[in-house]
């Protein structure tokens, strides 16, 4: 009986390691300081794997048993890895859903002249309450020829129907979002989008106040900087609309020296 617990122990811990190692594969790209401990953790698994064995060479006198054994954790070990290679699959097509932006030429039509003449290679902040004078902004752009990315907390269908954005991609951040996304993936989507379009590009973040609430101010202030970074490189604009009034003082004093203010509304 002491064998077949030992056996399953290893089968646990052996699953256990696998799920590291491929939650590890998939989060390569957005490796953070708090990765270390799944490494740490992985280790460890291994190495309560080897010592697992040991005592299983001892207990298992039988060579039949042995065999058998060998066969069943063989076969939970593969019927695992599938099970776990779909749910990553799975979970990497949802993360490619919710976070396709692709650079689309939008059908607007356009005015006589521009209703603002917006710096490029810059971070252009507006504060108001409702991202109003934000959209104009970023409308302007699009009407003239820019490609455009959108995140926002608004239902996406709004958005297209209130500003004729047909084609503009939209990434609507649920109340669920960061279940399955961490901001990290949403820098990552931005700095290839502005890499794309370069001085084509116009990017508008109405939402800062929810990214900061689901995430942290350092986390977004961080975005923040990678994009300004990014968008000085490549001369494209990036649009932000911000409620003072959900930020602390210093927090408002930080992301002002990064960008351009403007009073909205």
């Amino acid at each position: 009986m002491l064998k077949y617990i030992v056996a399953f122990l290893s089968f646990l811990i052996l699953l256990y390691s696998l799920s590291l190692l491929l939650y590890l594969g998939v989060n390569i790209k957005t490796f953070k300081n708090k990765d270390f401990i799944a490494i740490i953790l992985l280790l460890i698994g291994l190495l309560a794997i080897s010592q697992i064995e040991k005592i299983t060479n001892v207990l298992y006198i039988n060579l039949a048993n042995v065999l058998l054994m060998g066969i069943i954790l063989h076969m939970f070990s593969i019927i695992s890895l599938f099970l776990i290679y779909f749910y990553v699959k799975k979970s990497k097509d949802m993360l490619g859903k919710m976070l396709l932006i692709e650079p689309v030429d939008e059908d607007i039509e356009r005015k006589d002249k521009r209703d603002f003449e917006l710096e490029h290679g810059k971070i252009h902040i507006v504060i108001e309450k409702h991202p109003k004078k934000a959209y104009d902004m970023f409308v302007d752009q699009i009407r003239y020829g820019k490609k455009g990315a959108v995140i926002t907390i608004e239902p996406k269908d709004n958005i297209r129907e209130k500003y004729g954005l047909k084609k503009t991609p939209i990434i609507e951040i649920g109340a669920d979002f960061t279940r399955y996304i961490r901001i990290e993936h949403i820098q990552h989507k931005l700095v290839e989008f502005i890499k794309k379009t370069k001085s084509d590009g116009v990017i508008l973040i109405d939402c800062i106040e929810r990214l900061i609430t689901n995430t942290s101010f350092s986390e977004v202030y961080h975005m923040i900087q990678v994009l300004r970074d990014y968008s000085s490189k490549n001369n494209s604009i990036i649009i932000l609309s911000l409620n003072k009034d959900t930020l602390e003082k210093r927090e408002i004093a930080l992301l002002e020296r990064e960008a351009d203010i403007m009073q909205g509304h």
